[in-house]
């Protein structure tokens, strides 16, 4: 279409109302609109609205679709204010295009929702209109107009407040649109700008109408007021409202606000997080305690400014030193050895001595009677405790045994701690830590009162873990010596049959978790073995052969050396 000159505006207007093509429509009316622009440059701007009502056809069928045509005109042509001329329009399309096409001044704006001419439904239309600013005139006419049955639109309209004070006047007043904002099951619109520009304002919705917090909205406070938003929910336990989904997965539940506002505080905030706990470990009761904020910090695992396995470890210390001195007591420590990380593999060293030195830099905080009782029980009656116990599984087998040494300075362990050790620590598929069970076993013989049932019984246990032919022939020499070379034939005929069961293995299928044995057949086992007078000549011979040397020149050695150590 050409450009039309400074006459026949209308006709090409006609012209472009007869295009079917709506994309190519709005083209040429948009191309007409800065053509009137242009003509108008330099003049008032009454004479770019006399050029945009020449456009005005006679009424008729088609009147409101030319009208709407004819402010696509003004838009383009820039004719801010042109609207007023149709916010009375009769047709209610072309008084939404009039309220919402960006042609409205804010003053026209106002005066129009202000008029008593302007119908009900206009001035619902206005309140959706950027242009109408949220003034105290406009709001006590809206609340008029809608206070009693749509005091929805009258929120609408005080979201787009500028000034904090008159949202203040009218939303923390039970009287006004506070007594409507505390009933609503869910937060009303508009709340993530209100955040933005008003986060003191939003601190005292919630303390006082019981406002929800949504992370949606909270998350942009934390930027500039943290420490605010972090006292008012953590320390001033104002904890209600929602986080993100888990994961940010919409399928998956919502975390709780608090939740996710403690993760957060641990990884963008961490010194305000401990002196938070600091006040909070003050107060008798709280929600969230102390715990559970440490529990957030073991517990955190976000990939966002993640924290480090040391850096937990370093805070988790710094809460526990934080709390009152009658707050210390077992269950407390006990809580706080439970949070220390875990499965940290034997190269991570500096991580595995952090963990080491925190839990004895914990454990050090109470007296010693107090210390004793969490890690070996009562000097009247030990056991193995659930302190010790959550500890050890913590560590790297070689690491807790070189700790459970370490308590052994001090206290004497009772013998449950020993086969918790030997069970649940140091017990191995392939035998990787059998030498670790031998230097437990070694130590538990040397243990005051220790006495041939309870050195058998251990032994057994021992047994049953082991993997290592090695480990056990030294091991059961070593319990033959402690006996004086006595043995109860049972127990020797079971370790016989391990170790028998292991040679077995290591030629079969289980040949890569069984150790290769490398030491000398233990000869010295059969004298162990007394036979009765009536025993048969045969068991007679065999048994005067395994007691015979196994020197070459012996009959035992030229046994061995002719079918190997499976003889």
């Amino acid at each position: 279409m050409a450009a039309p000159g400074d006459t026949g505006h209308r006709a090409a207007f006609q012209a472009t109302l007869a295009q079917r093509n709506f994309g190519t429509r709005c083209h040429e009316l948009a191309a007409l609109g800065k053509a009137l622009g242009a003509t108008a440059k330099g003049t008032s701007p009454s004479t770019l609205e006399a050029l945009l009502d020449e456009l005005a056809g006679d009424p008729g069928s088609t009147q409101a679709f030319e009208e709407r045509c004819r402010l696509i005109v003004a838009k383009a042509a820039g004719c801010t204010g042109y609207a007023k001329k149709l916010l009375y329009h009769n047709s209610q399309t072309v008084r939404v295009e009039a309220v919402r096409g960006s042609l409205l001044s804010t003053t026209d704006a106002q005066a129009a929702f202000i008029s008593d001419a302007s119908s009900r439904k206009l001035k619902k239309l206005l309140i959706g209109s950027k242009a109408l600013r949220c003034s105290a005139s406009v709001v006590d006419h809206a609340w008029q107009l809608f206070g009693v049955a749509d005091q929805e639109l009258v929120w609408k309209l005080l979201v787009k407040a500028e000034e904090e004070m008159l949202l203040r006047t009218w939303l923390l007043d039970r009287n006004k649109m506070g007594g409507w904002f505390s009933t609503q099951a869910k937060s009303p619109p508009g709340l993530p700008g209100l955040a933005q520009r008003f986060p003191l304002l939003m601190i005292d919705l919630v303390k006082e109408l019981g406002l929800k917090w949504g992370w949606y909205w909270a998350k942009d406070m934390l930027q500039t007021h943290s420490l605010l938003v972090l006292r008012t929910t953590l320390l001033d336990g104002f904890t209600c409202g929602t986080g993100p989904h888990f994961a940010y997965l919409p399928t998956r539940s919502r975390i709780g606000f608090w939740e996710t506002l403690a993760s957060w505080g641990w990884r963008h905030r961490p010194t305000e997080m401990l002196d938070l706990c600091r006040e909070l470990a003050a107060k008798t009761y709280a929600h969230p305690s102390v715990q559970d904020l440490a529990e957030k910090l073991m517990e955190n695992t976000s990939t966002r400014f993640y924290l480090t396995t040391t850096q937990k470890i370093n805070y988790l210390v710094n809460i526990w030193s934080q709390l009152p001195a009658a707050q210390k007591n077992g269950d407390q420590l006990s809580e706080f050895v439970a949070m220390l990380p875990k499965d940290l593999k034997e190269h991570r060293v500096d991580e595995l001595n952090n963990l080491v030195a925190a839990f004895w830099k914990i454990v050090a905080d109470v007296g010693r009677s107090a210390r004793r009782e969490l890690l070996v029980g009562q000097e009247a009656q030990p056991k193995c405790t659930q302190t010790w116990t959550t500890f050890a599984k913590k560590l790297p087998p070689p690491v807790a045994v070189d700790q459970f040494f370490r308590v052994l300075q001090e206290f004497d362990a009772a013998c449950p701690t020993y086969k918790f050790m030997i069970e649940s620590v140091c017990a191995s598929e392939d035998g990787r830590h059998d030498r670790l069970l031998q230097r437990i076993y070694e130590r538990y013989l040397k243990k005051d009162g220790m006495n041939a049932v309870r050195a058998c019984s251990m032994f057994q246990v021992f047994l049953d873990c082991a993997r290592s032919r090695d480990v056990i022939q030294s091991s059961f020499d070593m319990l033959l010596q402690h006996l004086g070379g006595k043995m109860e034939l049972g127990l020797l005929q079971r370790v016989v049959s391990a170790m028998h069961k292991l040679e077995v293995d290591f030629g079969g299928d289980k040949a890569s978790c069984t150790p290769q044995a490398t030491m000398m057949v233990p000869v010295q086992w059969p004298r162990l073995v007394r036979l009765p007078p009536t025993a048969a000549p045969h068991s007679d011979f065999l048994l005067a052969v395994l007691h015979s040397g196994i020197d070459e020149s012996q009959l035992l050695g030229k046994m061995l050396g002719k079918y190997g150590a499976s003889f």
